[in-house]
């Protein structure tokens, strides 16, 4: 079952948002769905019973007495009897929040409601029998959500590495409040964070991948610690997590990766798949091993698989594209003894492959045996790898492809979900959580679509349009689940104190800065005094002292004494001479 939330969204909301803002949220929650299986189930199995939910939150503001939508988030959940993913499918703002006039320096409202979202979605989904993954894919685009709003030149649209970055630090914010993950063969930091006293219920760990960007780039995106630990463990990996997802080792590649809509990875694992026969002539004599269990030609393992991507479309149009995970695994699974890989982690948090042969799992090596209490480690099938597969996706930003992701996607979903078992069904739909957040609209998957197909058909243009649009959102939901008006969902009103913007005079006096008697810097605006702490004054460094209280001078330098500096042969060209 889902882990009971100790607070509700309003609350937390409340709490990290600063002082000085107010925004309205319109939450939209659409009814479990079973839906096509997210990975690919290997020859002659049954893909996995899959159920799938939609969360809509929109944040406004009053302006004119009447809201006005300032960004909204989408995030879809899919559940099965091992994993629950949180895919973000997409995010965008309109560029109105500039309207409420916030002070220079304010944290950025988007960034705190998004990281406070996908927190408590993480916290509301996560099981103690089962892992949990959040991805995205950020690519940058001038507008995912809201039509016309790129016409708005207050909107700030990050290009590509700055996306990425972004997406980063609000994952970051989720992490710091989980314990970092052990990852296998990865060496342990001589000093690392202080000894819990008990053990942690969830831990968490993030990976990174940039199509085109090797490790030592691809850590650039890496946010800093805070607040950082010499030689703890890192919290970020340059890599992907496909093959830590619960699934046995040795399947075909395809088998790991997952398939969301408007995806750059589904296009091209069924771009691959046309490598297969049909079922008709799976079991012919004259297909080699390979074919017959699922396995590509082109593309044999998960590394070449991403090293491919550089060339597809999405990844290779002049701008860089990340896929971003964050993986939490509970204490009863973690511990569980993986199948043995070919991969090993260095300390900086890299994953890498060698070029190893298959590798076949024997039964006296502890590593290669799952627990048995995990029929997905029990049932692996008793054939060898032809490479071993790693260990280490977002968006949100999403693609700007067509809402599917093809019908050549739908299509191979819905053959493999022909055949269900239907036994596992009560058991999937126990798991299945069904509480409604406080404030959110519960609504049928075809009102939820048809609440999203009005979202596409406004306009944000300029502010008149968005706040016609914004009405209609709003009425659309209320006619989809019996609502009286638009006047809809909650207010929040920001709590946190711990920001204090600069003061600012009302006559465009600029403020003075000055210092009391006991060293502390006052910054005066008017009558008002504003006491900076010392960590954000910078001083002078004073001169050293000798033991007489005499000041040492420090010895001029070779360009203070105004001495000749000589360049070396190695720094003049001379011109050829011609005769």
């Amino acid at each position: 079952m889902a882990s009971a939330l100790t607070e509700p969204l309003q609350s937390r909301l409340a709490r990290a948002l600063p002082a000085s803002v107010c925004l309205h949220f319109h939450h939209i929650v659409s009814e479990p769905f079973q839906c096509p299986a997210l990975f690919s189930a290997p020859p002659n199995q049954q893909p996995e019973l899959t159920f799938c939910e939609s969360h809509f939150l929109s944040a406004s503001i009053l302006h004119n007495q009447a809201p006005l939508q300032v960004f909204a988030i989408e995030v879809l959940i899919y559940t099965t009897d091992a994993l629950t993913t949180l895919f973000v499918s997409k995010a965008d703002s309109t560029g109105y929040l500039r309207l409420l006039n916030l002070p220079s320096g304010t944290p950025s409202p988007i960034k705190t409601v998004l990281s406070i979202f996908l927190e408590y979605l993480v916290e509301a989904k996560r099981r103690k029998d089962a892992r949990l993954v959040l991805s995205l894919f950020a690519r940058a685009q001038n507008q995912y959500l809201f039509p016309g709003s790129v016409e708005n030149s207050d909107k700030h649209v990050l290009d590509d590495r700055g996306l990425i970055k972004w997406w980063c630090r609000v994952v970051n914010t989720i992490l710091d409040e989980y314990a970092p993950a052990k990852i296998p063969h990865q060496s342990q930091p001589v000093a690392s964070t202080p000894l819990r006293t008990e053990e942690p219920a969830f831990t968490a760990h993030a990976y990174l991948v940039v199509p085109g960007c090797d490790a030592h780039e691809t850590r650039a995106y890496f946010p800093r610690a805070s607040p950082a630990v010499p030689g703890a463990a890192p919290r970020w990996t340059s890599g992907d997590p496909l093959a830590r997802l619960g699934k046995p080792i040795g399947l075909p590649p395809r088998c790991y990766i997952p398939r969301f809509p408007d995806d750059p990875k589904a296009r091209f694992v069924v771009d691959l798949d046309n490598e297969l026969p049909d079922e008709a002539s799976r079991s012919s004599a004259l297909l080699s091993n390979d074919l017959q269990e699922g396995r590509w030609r082109s593309v044999r393992s998960l590394p070449q698989f991403w090293e491919l991507m550089t060339f597809r479309q999405e990844c290779a149009a002049g701008r860089l594209v990340g896929f971003l995970w964050v993986l939490f695994e509970p204490s009863g699974l973690r511990d569980e003894p993986l199948k043995a890989r070919a991969e090993h982690t260095d300390s900086n948090g890299t994953s890498s492959e060698p070029e190893a042969g298959p590798q076949l799992p024997t039964p006296q090596d502890p590593q290669t045996i799952g627990s048995g209490t995990d029929p997905l480690l029990t049932n692996a099938p008793p054939g060898p790898s032809t490479q071993a597969l790693p260990e280490t996706l977002p968006s949100p930003v999403p693609s700007s492809q067509p809402q599917a992701t093809s019908e050549a996607v739908k299509e191979t979903s819905e053959q493999e979900q022909t055949s269900m078992a239907p036994e596992v069904q009560p058991l999937l739909k126990a798991k299945q959580s069904t509480n409604v957040p406080a404030g959110a609209q519960l609504l049928k998957d075809a009102a939820y679509k048809n609440v999203l197909e009005t979202l596409e058909r406004t306009d944000y243009a300029n502010v008149d349009l968005a706040l016609r649009s914004t009405k209609s959102f709003l009425l659309a939901v209320a006619q989809e689940s019996s609502l009286q008006g638009w006047e809809w969902g909650y207010e929040v009103v920001g709590e946190n104190t711990s920001f204090a913007p600069p003061l600012q005079a009302s006559n465009g006096e600029v403020p003075s800065v000055e210092h009391d008697s006991s060293g502390r810097t006052t910054q005066a605006v008017g009558d008002k005094v504003q006491t900076l702490g010392a960590g954000l004054v910078r001083k002078k460094k004073r001169p050293a002292e000798d033991a007489e209280g005499n000041v040492e001078q420090a010895a001029p330098s070779s360009r203070q004494a105004n001495e000749p500096r000589a360049l070396g042969l190695g720094v003049v060209r001379k011109k050829p001479r011609v005769e």
